[in-house]
Order: structure tokens, then C-alpha cells, then sequence
């Protein structure tokens, strides 16, 4: 699992962490979505890996992805 933080993150990193989100979101292939909170999680695949967009709601803000690989167990 590797995690890629947004709304925490600055500088050269957030905007390469944002392009990595907008990539996902628009060439990946949408499984769920669900709630957790203030946090809309939507699980996505793409390139052989399952990808959680968490975007917080009650600011209407990216927040973070996380990244399954084949060898974790979500």
C-alpha cells in the first residue's frame, strides 16, 4: 500500500499527487463508492492496480490516494 497525500502535502509533490488523481479519475475504471465520514471514497483500477480517492466533502477538497498493489489485501 503506498498513500499519496493532497490536501497535507505542498509544493512540487501535491501538484504531481493532484495529476496522479485527475489521471486516475478520468482513465481508470470506476468499481465503488462510499462514504467514511466527511470523506467520499471512490475505488478506482487502473494500470493493474486498485487506486481510493479520498475527498473530503465538508470542504470540497482532494485529500489523499491510496494505492493497492497485487500483493495487498484490499
Amino acid at each position: 500500500m503506498k498513500r499519496y497525500c493532497i490536501s497535507h502535502n505542498y509544493g512540487e509533490s501535491k501538484e504531481k499527487n493532484k495529476e496522479l488523481w485527475m489521471t486516475i479519475k478520468n482513465k481508470g475504471t470506476h468499481i465503488k463508492g462510499e462514504w467514511n465520514g466527511d470523506y467520499w471514497v471512490a475505488t478506482y483500477k487502473y494500470n493493474n492496480k486498485k487506486y481510493e480517492l479520498w475527498e473530503n466533502m465538508e470542504y470540497g477538497i482532494m485529500s489523499e490516494i491510496i494505492e493497492y498493489g497485487k500483493d495487498d489485501a484490499k
